[in-house]
């Protein structure tokens, strides 16, 4: 059975779904991407939900309109303007917009990001149990840095 991708975005999600492909020694046409492991932004809107998919890379959603119900096998967060969730390599999940939804996500190798928060973080018992990067389980993380800030840093 062939299928195909509707969107940029879903086409994005198809090629970084588990398992990974055998490289091919060709460039990704997605300009974001380059090389496997690079870190990766990218703006969404979604007005229809996304397939349940699963990434070889961690995940940081950062809404910035409307809303969504973002699923996983574990949980289900409703996320409005303002909110961020992470999510760990090889979880999947599932954006449900109500009724439409602007985020950006932000893809990288989950060893890479945990390094670098590790050095931010480094004492573990300043943050709350099983959040610290080297305590996570990849298991989604719900954060609300506001609005005003994920507009600062928005790619």
């Amino acid at each position: 059975m062939r299928s195909f991708a509707a969107t940029r975005e879903d086409l994005f999600e198809t090629k970084h779904d588990l398992p990974l492909p055998p490289p091919l020694g060709v460039t990704v046409s997605y300009p974001a991407i380059q090389i496997p492991g690079d870190i990766a932004a990218i703006e969404m809107v979604r007005t229809i939900p996304s397939s349940r998919t699963v990434f070889r890379h961690a995940k940081v959603i950062n809404v910035v309109e409307g809303s969504c119900v973002f699923e996983t096998a574990e949980s289900r967060h409703v996320l409005h303007p303002g909110m961020s969730l992470a999510l760990g390599t090889g979880k999947w999940c599932r954006v449900r917009p109500s009724p439409t939804v602007r985020f950006w996500a932000v893809y990288s190798d989950e060893r890479f990001w945990r390094t670098q928060m590790a050095w931010f973080l480094p004492d573990a018992e300043r943050v709350v149990a099983g959040v610290h990067p080297l305590e996570w389980d990849g298991r989604a993380i719900i954060l609300a840095p506001g609005i005003a800030a994920l507009r600062q840093v928005e790619p």
